[in-house]
């Protein structure tokens, strides 16, 4: 009889651990994130190619990023893999380059 109830008291007592450590690893699968640098937001495709064409020939990493949600095209000059890097990166530009549209750095998921 005690080691039917120690039994059961055992079982009591672990399985929801077991249930919870099961939870916690579906939680840690995170979404990998980088940040571009924007400096053009358009519906249409040529427009951003227009800006595009611009912005290539002072920024080599220069591209065209369109989100699927948002149904838009985004000129962007520069790709960061921390948001510090991409906030300083955009106050640097607002005051060293004002001759730049409005810049802002716009989160993405990478593929």
């Amino acid at each position: 009889m005690k080691k039917i109830l120690m039994l059961m008291l055992c079982i009591g007592l672990f399985a929801p651990i077991t249930i919870n450590a099961a939870d916690v690893q579906s939680a840690e699968t995170t979404i990998a994130k980088n940040f571009i640098i924007v400096v053009g937001q358009y519906p249409a495709k040529t427009n951003a190619d227009d800006l595009l064409k611009k912005m290539q020939s002072n920024y080599n990493d220069a591209g065209i990023y369109y989100d699927d949600v948002e149904k838009k095209y985004y000129v962007y000059i520069e790709t960061y893999y921390s948001k510090s890097g991409a906030d300083y990166a955009v106050w640097w530009m607002k005051k060293n380059r004002p001759a730049l549209p409005i810049v802002w750095a716009k989160t993405i998921e990478v593929k």
